[in-house]
C-alpha cells in the first residue's frame, strides 16, 4: 500500500506575510513612507522605504521569526544567566563539556 503524502506548505504554518516581511512590519513601513512622500513631499523617500523593505526581507529570510526573537532577548536579557556561578545549588550535568 503507497503511503499518502500531503504538501505542506509555509504559509499554512508560518505567520502573515506581505512582500517577504511580518505584515505589521510592512504596512507600517509603506504608511510612514506615504506620510512622508504625501505629507512632506520628500519623494526620494520612497527609495528609503524600498530600502527598509529590502533589509527587513533579507532578515526575515533568513529567520521568520526574527522580530519575536529580539524582542524576547531585549525583555528577558538582564534576567537570565548564561552558566552556573561558582558554588550554585545546581551545578552543570555529568559530562558537559565545559569550553
Amino acid at each position: 500500500m503507497a503511503v499518502r503524502k500531503s504538501p505542506i506548505y509555509r504559509v499554512m504554518i508560518g505567520g502573515r506575510m506581505l512582500g517577504g516581511v511580518e505584515y505589521n512590519l510592512a504596512v507600517t513601513n509603506a504608511i510612514v513612507a506615504a506620510m512622508v512622500v504625501l505629507g512632506g513631499h520628500h519623494y526620494s523617500y520612497i527609495l528609503v522605504a524600498l530600502l527598509v523593505h529590502a533589509l527587513l526581507k533579507q532578515a526575515y529570510g533568513a529567520d521568520p521569526d526574527v522580530r519575536r526573537v529580539y524582542m524576547r532577548y531585549f525583555q528577558h536579557a538582564h534576567r537570565a544567566e548564561p552558566w552556573p556561578q561558582a558554588g550554585s545549588r545546581k551545578p552543570r550535568p555529568t559530562g558537559w563539556a565545559a569550553q
